[in-house]
């Protein structure tokens, strides 16, 4: 009986240790060179990728450089959405993740053009918002700042700019300026969003005009 019991004993320890090796796996499927630029702390699941890096800000001004990447699923499908994640920067070489964001990329779609139906009739009710395509120029981290440019018509365009607040943990929307392709003018848009947090921006809302 007691050899039985150290058989099991010895059967689920080494499960165990199996397992955590699994589960101890860091995966930094990338794009590109990002992988080689990866600080060891970071990675994905399996099944994940990374998209984008941004290795150039410092959010929390505390003279460290910060990390944050763009992270969704390795095969991205129709109604799929990437994250940024946030990785705060410790010391010399660790970093630990701050915050993911669901919110600040548009939802992905292979073909944009609402002529073009899916199976999904939600899905297909989301993407007429989408009319114009991807409304997401390109998203800046630049020191405390996550900056969103995006496309509002065919001769405008909307740059957002949150900025980062130590005693709220968060990104503020500091400054909201519309661009006026056509004569190269950029000028502030009157909104009441002006100092809500980063989490309440939506891309539905601003494509159909509440944002």
């Amino acid at each position: 009986m007691k050899k039985l019991i150290l058989v099991l004993t010895v059967i689920i320890c080494c499960s165990c240790n199996a397992q955590q090796k699994k589960d101890s796996v860091c995966y930094k499927n990338s794009r590109g060179f990002i992988e080689n630029k990866l600080p060891n702390d970071i990675c994905v699941k399996k099944d994940e990728m990374i998209y984008s890096l941004f290795n150039k800000f410092d959010f929390n001004n505390d003279g460290l450089t910060d990390v944050a990447i763009e992270k969704g699923n390795k095969n991205l499908k129709d109604g799929n959405q990437t994250d940024l994640v946030i990785y705060e920067k410790i010391n010399d070489s660790t970093y630990t993740k701050f915050r993911a964001l669901n919110n600040v990329y548009p939802i992905w779609f292979d073909d944009y053009d609402s002529s073009v139906k899916l199976d999904d009739s939600a899905l297909n009710d989301i993407k007429e918002y989408y009319e114009m395509g991807d409304p997401l120029r390109v998203i800046e981290l630049v020191e405390n700042k996550i900056i969103l440019n995006l496309k509002g018509d065919a001769v405008t365009d909307y740059i957002l700019t949150f900025t980062y607040l130590k005693e709220k943990k968060d990104w503020i929307l500091s400054k909201y300026i519309e661009f006026d392709l056509n004569n190269n003018v950029k000028k502030p848009y009157s909104n009441d969003r002006l100092n809500t947090s980063i989490s309440d921006f939506s891309y539905l809302e601003f494509l159909n005009g509440e944002y």
